[in-house]
């Protein structure tokens, strides 16, 4: 038997070998290109080209940028802080009443509204005050915080007559600022029954004069031919007996 028909029967061993899979492509897939030196590079290729963007719409981000600190510092704001802190409940409460008053003053003066008196016509006004109160009034004493309101809108017909009283030596009793007196006490109501004595007391020791004051006053009320200047009305004070 010729053995080449066995050979041509032996089928070849067969080797058992894992499919091909063929994968799609990868986020970045390496190329090989050919330089003129036959050098190869490797390429990479993005997985989507880049889109194209108006410059015009893309917003920036902006960085805020601390501020400098340029805040000039207030020294009397300094130390009004400084004498706060750290203290005691007994000085705060007595600091915070000095400053309560500071304001209030301080208020009293930027706020101030239009007066009839000026700062001296008002300063002579209290000056006289204090003289009745130390000649006449040492048990009817003066307010410490008397309305500054109401000595600087005092009708200037009372003020006028007040200097015209002084300037001519008249009696502090006919004074017509004398009788204002009791507005600058704390308890006006309770004080006037003294004042009143006080006031009859100085009358009666001057009688001839007060008379004679009186009657000026009753003759000018009966006289309705003479009629009064833009000047006023004032006493007479030439004396009878010259």
């Amino acid at each position: 038997m010729h053995y080449s028909k066995y050979i041509k029967c032996n089928r070849a061993p067969v080797v058992s070998a894992p499919p091909v899979v063929k994968h799609g492509p990868t986020i970045q897939q390496a190329q090989i290109v050919s330089t003129p030196n036959n050098i190869t590079s490797q390429v990479t290729t993005p997985l989507q080209a880049f889109q194209e963007v108006n410059p015009a719409t893309v917003e920036i981000p902006v960085m805020a940028l601390p501020k400098p600190n340029n805040t000039p510092t207030n020294p009397i704001m300094d130390k009004m802080e400084q004498l706060f802190s750290n203290r005691d409940p007994v000085t705060t409460m007595k600091l915070n009443k000095m400053l309560g008053l500071m304001i209030d003053e301080m208020e009293g003066r930027l706020e101030e509204p239009e007066t009839i008196l000026s700062e001296d016509e008002a300063n002579r006004v209290m000056e006289y005050f204090t003289m009745l109160e130390d000649k006449y009034f040492s048990d009817i004493i003066m307010s410490e915080r008397p309305s500054k309101l109401f000595v600087w809108n005092i009708p200037r017909s009372y003020y006028e007559d007040m200097v015209d009283a002084i300037d001519k030596g008249r009696p502090d009793y006919l004074n017509p600022m004398f009788l204002l007196y009791l507005a600058m006490t704390d308890y006006p109501g309770l004080a006037i029954p003294h004042f009143i004595k006080i006031l009859m007391d100085l009358g009666y020791d001057d009688a001839n004069q007060l008379n004679m004051y009186e009657q000026q006053y009753l003759d000018m009320l009966t006289d309705v031919d003479d009629e009064p200047d833009d000047e006023g009305i004032h006493f007479d004070d030439t004396d009878d007996d010259e």
